[in-house]
């Protein structure tokens, strides 16, 4: 159909000519964006066809990013072939969104036709021709066409930005097929397409981390062919490193791409190759007067190529090879830091060691011409880093003892030395972790992280350690970190000083981003706000504001009147935290040691989303820092004011969520350091070895992903039955591993009061915040999870575990189920929709495996009978789940706390909104795609501001949802809340339109709108309702969006209308719902 496109840009316009197979008609050429769709007539040319658009009427009707489409007649050969049920939608140019379908009826009957309406994209045509796409910059607005990464037509449209390669995406892809190796040289072999984008010049990069030098060389390629319209290349290049300068330093490796209209080079990184060219990568030398080591390895996230360079002298290194063999000693201790630190736990503990234990062979590592080298000067037993001693004692060193990664404590850092050198590896780490994930740093699956013992100072870290991080149990010791002991040592006086200590953004690379950033414009903006200087002037205050080490370097950039600028280093951070009375930082680990001195800490957060990155936090950000957390500048200086005026005293629900995170505050940190360090054998398991290269890594994802994988578990499962079965341990599953929520939650919590020293296990299939500390978490599917429901007495789960999955006959299964029915389920169905041929068999299968099925009421009782064919036992004992309901109704600070949590201002009213899924919607995988019936910016144009909008899609619903700024301000996305009892708590009302939810909101006697856009549809055609939706709902039914909004703007008369309503609905479908069902059901079910 598309045979030629040839596009002609001016100064002026762009104009396009088109050549199509003779069956298709174009008539317009549509641009379109999320906001807008407008058409322009093609005209046609003889046996072509044109279009021609200026730059003043694109930046006239849009803004951002424009699509571009060709909507004509396309003529069908064969109608008979024509499939009866295509949409019929016409495209109109008043059309603000166009339909997704590409094929659309021209006939109102579903008659026979010779031609169709047909929308195609404007892209993949045979041939595209043009010199080169260009950046035009008209009237100060900047307009970039380019081909998407699927070949389709796209432009940018913004206002001109100083540097256009930072702002523009450009489509460039760099193929790194090989690598080799040679003496003081490496050659790369690879392919390059950059699509619509001619590269005049293309440059290999070198660029120093910390030196900031940069070293380029033109990079050797051809051009091989075109392809609609795209550039390809193909390289090999050799890096000869002795041509560079290099220093000491980590370099990233970039191709640079001159192109027409950018007036810098467009950078991208060289990487990604497979396995086995990774696999190649090996440290080589340059020699001279000095040994230069260059070591090639991959980023973590990337596996992007860099390279780091170490020298040392060519004497010390020689010496070095020959006594490294040499027999070590009994006891020989190698503490440090980074090679310029020594005021960190490191430095502690060391210093504790000097000071106690004087007679211990124990060393520091430090560079002598180190600032903080004073701080260690007088305590003795130093090493000067990569000295000829430094390689002496470490040959000899039994332990190597790291407040950050144990390499830091060697001289050369590159693998091959690091394998040479066998000592215990104990870390000690530099803060307590939590907020930003550390997996792809301290993880026990890293390459180039080895630890033997983990330090850590509480259980909850511990879980962290354990469950994210990968640790065993026996290697992770809770003993509290080094400096504690100086934390707690009561002999510094509290200043009325205010501490602001931001932690830093690793996207900030240099003075230009920096400036420009907001993290930047925020802290300026705070740091010099009117309201924070008169509050300190008014209240005799010192404002502090610290500067993250990585932030040092642009300290210029804080001119401030009235404000100490402190550098770490210039002063000792925990001298800072022991002296200052409120500290407001970021995500920084020193707010956890603050709090530990029962001082309140305010939350600065703008940015958590990009802060936190696709990585989760290992902690619920909301529920567990100790801390107020903000979003903005006028509720910082807001919560400081309060603080201020109420002495600068902690909140008591503050005080608990730090203690959650020390398990010792007292001054015997280093003690039980030393102690754990003394007695820790490393244990060997050829398992933990396997798993700790990547080629191990791989080979196990690669059996987990394919065929053998369920065979195997299901066959170990059946024999793992005969294995002993534990009583006293319960397993717990909710949401298919998804949540920490509903009846297994509240049952387990009510389990752990009564019975403190059974086992329990909580099932996760991804991350969940908040658990207690006294369970196991075991992913699902796993060996273990297998493991533990073979040879558990007791499961607890709100769906099912596998169908393949059978209970043994001395087991019991507590079905908890997640909802008592409205619409009709299973073997009450007369059709099914959206599921497999052997759906049934399956959910009968799993049904098979219960022994107690709960139930809210005799109507849930008899629906799930026959719904289910459920000849079991039934606990008609009321839902768990909804005590919480009862008994915390009117807790004001509770209810408070979840408000602060989900970012809610205090004078807002909430709406929930909660819709079920849709059986006739696209399935995807085990999820169904399904628009929903709220327009957001009608809601915010519609309903009145008081109101916050609370959206809850369904579990098995895809979720799609992006809201803009402005929308975010009154609609909060909390689909991945874990609890929705707790959502119902905070809102003031509940949409819904055919979901169970209703039922359990019904115990707040809250009002609840129906809204059932698709009664008859859902009703008559999908699944049908066990009562009568139209006489029994506790409240009004409502169609349309409009009346949705009007019901909302009087809720309160809509109200009134079913007051007796409700009052029945309650009494005849929660009458056991009394805050006691959990007790009734562990009393009568659990016996231990």
């Amino acid at each position: 159909m598309k045979r030629k496109v040839e596009i002609v840009q001016t100064d002026t316009r762009i104009k396009f000519i088109f050549s199509f197979h003779p069956t298709f008609k174009p008539k317009k050429l549509i641009l379109i964006n999320d906001d807008l769709c407008l058409g322009v007539d093609i005209e046609r040319k003889g046996t072509n066809y044109s279009c021609e658009l200026s730059y003043a009427w694109i930046i006239q009707n849009f803004s951002e990013k424009i699509n571009f489409k060709i909507f004509g007649e396309h003529s069908i050969k064969d109608p008979e072939r024509v499939l009866l049920n295509l949409q019929s939608t016409k495209w109109t140019e008043s059309s603000k969104k166009l339909s997704l379908s590409d094929y659309m009826y021209q006939e109102a009957q579903f008659s026979l036709i010779s031609t169709v309406d047909k929308t195609i994209y404007l892209g993949k045509f045979k041939e595209i021709k043009f010199s080169n796409f260009k950046l035009i910059t008209y009237n100060n607005i900047m307009l970039y066409p380019y081909l998407t990464l699927g070949n389709n037509l796209s432009m940018l449209i913004q206002e001109s930005p100083k540097d256009t390669s930072s702002d523009v995406k450009v489509n460039i892809k760099v193929n790194l097929k090989d690598l080799v190796f040679r003496r003081g040289s490496i050659v790369l072999d690879g392919s390059i397409q950059s699509y619509s984008n001619k590269a005049k010049n293309i440059v290999v990069i070198l660029k120093g981390r910390t030196t900031r030098k940069v070293f380029t060389t033109p990079l050797k390629r051809r051009e091989v062919h075109r392809k609609n319209g795209n550039f390809n290349y193909f390289f090999k290049h050799e890096i000869f490193f002795s041509n560079f300068d290099l220093e000491e330093d980590s370099y990233d490796l970039f191709f640079g791409f001159e192109i027409d209209g950018f007036r810098e080079l467009v950078e991208r990184r060289v990487g990604n190759p497979g396995y086995f060219v990774r696999q190649k990568a090996k440290v080589f030398q340059i020699v001279h007067d000095d040994i230069t080591f260059i070591n090639p390895y991959f980023t973590f996230k990337g596996k992007n190529l860099s390279f780091t360079v170490e020298k040392v002298q060519k004497n010390i290194y020689e010496k070095y090879q020959e006594i490294k063999r040499k027999k070590k000693k009994e006891s020989v201790w190698l503490v440090g830091e980074q090679p310029f630190k020594a005021q960190d736990t490191g430095y502690n503990f060391f210093k504790y060691m000097r000071e106690n234990f004087p007679e211990k062979e124990v060393y520091y590592v430090i560079d002598f011409d180190s600032v903080e080298y004073q701080n260690v000067k007088n305590l003795g037993n130093l090493v000067n880093y990569r000295s000829e001693e430094h390689f002496e004692i470490l040959s000899k060193t039994t332990h190597l003892i790291a407040s950050h990664n144990p390499y830091y404590l060697m001289p050369l850092t590159h693998p091959e030395f690091q394998n040479e050198i066998n000592a215990k590896k104990i870390f000690i780490q530099h803060g307590v972790f939590g907020t930003k994930n550390i997996a792809n740093i301290y993880g026990k699956s890293i390459d180039n992280f080895n630890v033997d013992m983990f330090v850590v100072s509480s259980e909850k870290e511990k879980r962290f350690a354990t469950d994210d991080l990968g640790y065993r149990d026996d290697e992770v010791k809770i003993t509290g970190l080094s400096r504690f002991d100086t934390l707690f040592a009561n002999e510094v006086a509290v200043k009325r000083q205010i501490l602001i200590i931001p932690t830093w953004r690793d996207w900030l690379g240099n003075y230009d981003s920096f400036i420009s950033s907001d993290y930047y414009k925020r802290y300026k903006s705070l740091l010099e706000s009117k309201i924070l200087n008169d509050l300190a002037e008014e209240n005799n205050l010192e404002i502090a504001f610290c500067l993250h080490p990585n932030m040092q370097k642009f300290v210029d950039a804080f001119d401030l009147e009235g404000i100490r600028v402190i550098s770490q280093g210039e002063v000792n951070v925990q001298l800072l935290l022991k002296e200052s009375m409120l500290m407001i930082t970021d995500y920084s680990s020193v707010a956890f040691d603050f709090s530990f001195l029962e001082k309140p800490v305010i939350y600065y957060q703008f940015d958590t989303e990009r802060f936190l990155g696709k990585y989760p936090s290992h902690l619920d950000i909301n529920e567990d820092l100790p801390g107020d957390i903000v979003r903005n500048e006028d509720d910082a200086l807001d919560r400081l004011a309060l603080y201020i005026e109420n002495d600068c005293k902690m909140s008591l629900e503050n005080l608990e969520k730090s203690r959650q995170f020390l398990k010792y505050k007292d001054t015997n940190n280093n003690k039980r350091i030393k102690e754990e360090i003394e007695r820790f054998e490393t244990q060997y398991h050829p398992l933990d070895n396997a798993l700790k290269n990547e080629r191990g890594q791989l080979v196990f994802k690669k059996f987990r992903k394919g065929k053998y994988y369920f065979p195997l578990m299901k066959k170990l499962y059946t024999l793992m039955k005969f294995l002993p079965m534990n009583k006293n341990r319960v397993v717990f599953e909710s949401g298919l591993g998804l949540q920490y929520a509903d009846g297994p939650r509240y049952i387990f919590e009510e389990l752990l009061k009564k019975y403190p020293d059974n086992e329990y296990i909580w099932v996760q299939n991804g991350k969940i915040y908040n658990l207690p500390d006294n369970c196991e978490v075991v992913e699902r599917l796993s060996f273990k999870y297998y493991y533990y429901l073979a040879t558990s007495k007791y499961w607890v789960n709100n769906q099912n575990f596998p169908f393949y999955i059978t209970r043994r006959k001395a087991g019991v299964y507590l079905q908890t189920w997640h909802g008592t029915p409205l619409k009709k389920m299973l073997f009450d169905l007369e059709n099914i929709h959206g599921r497999d041929d052997g759906y049934i068999e399956r959910v009968e299968q799993a049904k098979n495996q219960w022994s107690y099925l709960l139930s809210q009421s005799s109507y849930a009782t008899e629906k799930f009978r026959t719904a289910f064919k459920y000849e079991g036992e039934i606990l008609e004992e009321g839902y768990p789940r909804n005590d919480i309901l009862i008994n915390e109704a009117d807790n004001k600070d509770y209810i408070s706390r979840i408000k602060r949590n989900l970012n809610i201002p205090k004078d807002k009213k909430v709406i929930l909104y909660a819709p079920t899924f849709r059986d006739n919607a696209e399935k995807k995988g085990n999820k169904f795609n399904m628009e929903l019936a709220i327009d957001f910016d009608k809601f915010m144009k519609e309903v009145s501001d008081e109101y916050i909008l609370l959206l809850r899609v369904h579990v098995l619903v895809k979720q799609n949802i992006t809201l803009t700024d402005s929308q975010k301000s009154r609609i909060i996305d909390v689909s991945s809340f874990s609890d929705i009892q707790e959502l119902y708590l905070v809102s003031d009302m509940l949409i819904t339109d055919y979901s169970s939810v209703f039922f359990d909101y019904a115990n707040l006697n809250k009002p609840i709108i129906f809204y059932a856009y698709d009664l008859e549809t859902y009703r008559d055609e999908l699944r049908g309702f066990y009562l009568d939706y139209d006489q029994e709902l506790p409240g009004p039914i409502v169609k349309t969006e409009e009346a949705l909004y009007s019901t909302i703007e009087n809720i309160e008369e809509s109200n009134k209308v079913y007051v007796n309503r409700y009052i029945d609905f309650r009494a005849k479908y929660l009458p056991k719902d009394d805050g006691e069902a959990t007790k009734r059901v562990v009393s009568e079910l659990f016996k231990f």
